[in-house]
């Protein structure tokens, strides 16, 4: 490709497969509505990823001067760097305001899809109706993700042109995951007529 021109196909995969997570979020679909117990799922997670990020964000603060060379490892637990922005990123689920936190994010995505577990618990049942929320939360959200990634390669002279979805993407991708998973035989159906042809 001549210097400077944007590849689109890799552009468009690199945003919606960024960095693993997306794909992660979507295998999780696969499997994530095999809970049965909310009570069970929120135990787990609060002793596997919240106990730990938060601790991790209390030593990170502490040491934090230290692992900069600002200070001594004595000064640095004497004087640790909390500030009310990293408080303030911790119940506004906003990982980059945590100093030495930023990569958070993934695990505070994570906890917000446990917290949606119920709600999401309505969507994934058998029956029609169920079935018709479902793809409908799927075509809004799916609407959303192309018009956004449509904007990253192509500006409109009028502006950004947004549309609605009631959930959060990560939502979106589990409930994709799930999708698929359900519909496995179909897909496969699918791809063995596209190798034929």
């Amino acid at each position: 490709m001549p210097l400077h021109q944007i590849d689109v196909s890799k552009t468009i995969i690199g945003d919606f497969f960024g960095e693993g997570v997306t794909i992660f979020f979507l295998i999780m679909g696969f499997f994530f509505f095999n809970n049965s117990s909310l009570k069970r799922l929120l135990t787990k997670i609060f002793k596997t990823i919240i106990i730990p990020a938060l601790s991790y964000i209390f030593v990170a603060q502490i040491l934090s001067r230290w692992v900069y060379g600002e200070s001594n490892l004595v000064q640095s637990i004497i004087r640790p760097g909390f500030t009310l922005e990293n408080i303030s990123g911790i119940f506004s689920w906003d990982a980059s305001k945590i100093h030495l936190g930023s990569r958070l994010w993934y695990l505070f995505t994570y906890v917000q899809i446990a917290f949606w577990f119920p709600v999401l618990h309505y969507f994934v049942r058998e029956g029609a109706q169920a079935g018709k929320v479902r793809k409908y939360l799927l075509i809004m959200s799916g609407i959303t993700v192309v018009l956004r990634d449509i904007q990253k390669i192509v500006s409109f002279d009028w502006g950004i042109i947004t549309w609605y979805s009631v959930i959060p993407m990560s939502i979106f991708i589990v409930i994709l995951g799930y999708e698929i998973y359900q519909n496995a035989g179909f897909y496969m159906v699918i791809k063995r007529c596209f190798f034929v042809v």
